[in-house]
């Protein structure tokens, strides 16, 4: 086994050197909340002596056949899902409009022969946050809902203008901050074009949030959100054919509107 590591140097400071030993020191570090978990991907909050609190997102492919799709996808010369979220809330913390994804601390890989058996992303942990669809669930004044939803499509545009296609923009994929700014996380699938968005890829990005303001957020709110972002009626024609075509399954992810 061989571990590779790129960690900010703060962070560097307080892990003992040396791949293996540090790997073993992340993963020692104990859970004080776990924010989501599945079959290869568990994200928790954890704290680091010096440095505060974290989120921690480990990927593992623990059945064999996850471990073949693994190494498919990921050979020799691939990134690993961690660097590449790492490389796209990089990409998102420089947009002109202001950071947009919460600072990202680092990354690890564990590789056995050079394919990748486990990678581990750390992100500098945003107090008091939650995710985009229990916020919209618990938040019942209309002025906030409002300005968090204007400020997504602020964000949004401008992630599109820069040339970014999220490509998994769905409420829980969100974050909203006690003073209601929006940051993006979940950003594996993040692609990078060589000029502007293209209209496929801003209305298949706003399809997958819509299918969740559909159930999240009121006729005039989404209209609004829209009209924040700029979208004119081609626009929202794609919008509604691609959310159209988007799997029921993502709407079943969500809570339950009150």
């Amino acid at each position: 086994m061989g571990v590779s590591a790129h960690l900010d140097p703060l962070v560097a400071r307080k892990l003992p050197g040396g791949g293996a030993e540090t790997w073993r020191a992340i993963a020692a570090l104990t859970a004080t909340q776990v924010f989501a978990r599945s079959r290869t991907t568990d994200t928790s909050a954890v704290e680091l002596a010096g440095v505060g609190a974290l989120v921690r997102k480990r990927w593992t492919w623990p059945r064999r056949r996850d471990r073949l799709k693994g190494a498919l996808r990921t050979t020799w010369a691939a990134r690993s899902p961690a660097r590449r979220e790492h490389d796209a809330l990089t990409r998102l913390r420089a947009l002109p409009g202001g950071a947009f994804a919460p600072e990202p601390l680092g990354w690890l890989e564990e590789r056995a022969g050079g394919v990748l058996r486990s990678c581990v992303l750390l992100t500098r942990a945003v107090p008091g946050a939650t995710d985009l669809a229990s916020w919209l669930v618990a938040t019942s004044p209309k002025k906030a809902r409002a300005r968090v939803l204007a400020d997504l499509a602020h964000r949004v545009r401008a992630m599109h203008d820069a040339g970014l296609a999220d490509f998994d923009m769905h409420p829980r994929n969100v974050l909203v901050t006690p003073d209601g700014a929006t940051l993006k996380v979940d950003c594996a699938k993040q692609r990078r074009r060589k000029a502007a968005a293209s209209s496929a890829d801003r209305a298949r990005d706003l399809a997958s949030l819509d299918v969740g303001l559909v159930r999240l957020a009121s006729p005039s709110e989404r209209a609004a959100f829209f009209a924040s972002y700029g979208a004119d009626a081609a626009l929202r024609a794609a919008v509604d054919r691609a959310r159209a075509g988007i799997d029921a399954r993502e709407s079943r992810r969500l809570p339950a509107a009150r």
